[in-house]
């Protein structure tokens, strides 16, 4: 019903109280008195007139049926082009959600080169792993599977470099460990380090820099 209570309660934005009168306004039976029908032409003529929404007022007549059938007519054209306007917003703020989405997953990006040196880095790194008498069975699976982790989700365009930092973080841990018998695996970590570095100062807007205190 559109009491004063429901009409108070219309969202701020008049394309919206539109929308919101008239689903309200369908449910008004075909016959109901006219002053039903006339509140709710009120109130769509108010806020058309703020949206600048253009539709013809209308001429009341003598038939009560005939002004409840041009108020609909004019309520269904303001609700047309409500519509259009909803959906145009609506359109947009996908678009600027799909920007921003996009934006963020491929914040990262590679170089052919870079990518396939970090590649190359990557498989070294294992083969010393799987090779070293300086870790133990559990330290080497762990690692393992930390390149692994970092490797499957490395792609040219990347989101995050967690997993790639993560791993160079533990990296620099088995390097303080171990001292010099981890110094092969640091040598190809380091290689890693300095792509990572340039790609995510590129990314940022920065000039090309040095690597960072973790791995000097």
């Amino acid at each position: 019903m559109l009491d004063e209570e429901f009409l108070e309660a219309l969202p701020n934005d008049d394309i919206e109280s539109i929308i919101k009168v008239m689903e309200e306004f369908e449910k008004i039976p075909q016959g109901e008195n006219l002053n039903e029908y006339i509140r709710a032409y009120t109130a769509m003529k108010s806020f058309a007139k703020n949206t600048n929404i253009q539709v013809n007022d209308i001429e009341f007549k003598g038939s009560d049926q005939d002004n409840r059938d041009n108020i609909r007519s004019y309520n269904n054209k303001v609700f047309d082009q409500a519509k259009i306007i909803h959906l145009s917003r609506t359109l947009n703020i996908e678009e600027q959600n799909f920007k921003s989405i996009r934006d963020q997953v491929y914040e990262y990006e590679f170089s052919d080169n870079d990518y396939e040196k970090i590649q190359d880095h990557i498989n070294r790194i294992r083969d010393l792993i799987s090779k070293s008498k300086l870790l133990s069975e559990g330290h080497q699976n762990r690692l393992l599977k930390r390149l692994e982790q970092f490797q499957s989700e490395l792609h040219k365009r990347v989101a995050n470099l967690d997993r790639a930092l993560g791993f160079l973080l533990d990296v620099s841990i088995i390097v303080k460990q171990t001292g010099e018998g981890a110094k092969p695996i640091a040598d190809a970590a380091k290689e890693i380090s300095k792509i990572l570095t340039q790609v995510i100062l590129v990314s940022k807007g920065l000039p090309p820099g040095e690597l960072p205190p973790l791995l000097k």
